[in-house]
């Protein structure tokens, strides 16, 4: 049994992720001839459009802290192999901790961590639960903007995560039994 989910109490969470185009078009009141949306109508409306822009949705990141309102962003690996984070308006290229290897889980983390600083205007992230959904462990039915945001949701009620950029896998080891000379086949003039 699980011990971060007492038996028999069930929290009911209500979602407002968008189903459909409209509802990212159709909220709020028009600022500069667009409409304002919440942070999961722009992580929708930025998955659809970056997609079809040949980057990939890596995932989508719930932030949640005690009682406060919480936060969604969106992460995107750009065609030239750049990680993005996207929170609202801002977009921001995630840079590797170290300069020789890929960026990892980890330097995506920090980058969440400061955007997210910045947002709520404070250092002191205590309190703040970061729980991303990966699209790549998401179902092929569906639309992956929306079941992104949802399952990031989702994982944050459960606190859990999933990890949205996967270690490279170790190089195969060499073999230290290689064949001989002159042993096995012919040989040949």
């Amino acid at each position: 049994m699980r011990a971060d989910a007492p038996a028999g109490r069930i929290n009911q969470m209500i979602a407002r992720s968008p189903d459909q185009w409209s509802d990212v078009t159709s909220q709020g009141a028009p600022r500069a001839g667009r409409y304002i949306g919440d942070c999961e109508s722009k992580v929708y409306m930025q998955t659809r459009l970056l997609t079809a822009a040949a980057f990939k949705s890596l995932g989508s990141v719930d932030v949640q802290h005690g009682g406060g309102i919480g936060h969604m962003l969106g992460v995107f690996k750009a065609p030239d192999g750049t990680t993005w984070v996207t929170s609202n308006e801002d977009f921001r290229q995630v840079s590797p901790s170290n300069a020789k290897v890929a960026v990892t889980q980890a330097d995506l983390d920090a980058t969440l961590k400061t955007m997210t600083g910045e947002l709520y205007h404070t250092q002191d992230l205590r309190g703040f639960r970061f729980s991303s959904a990966a699209t790549a462990n998401l179902p092929t039915t569906g639309d992956p903007a929306v079941d992104s945001i949802r399952h990031s949701t989702e994982l944050g009620m459960m606190r859990r995560t999933e990890a949205l950029i996967v270690p490279p896998p170790p190089p195969p080891a060499q073999s230290q039994a290689g064949p001989s000379s002159g042993s096995g086949g012919p040989t040949h003039p």
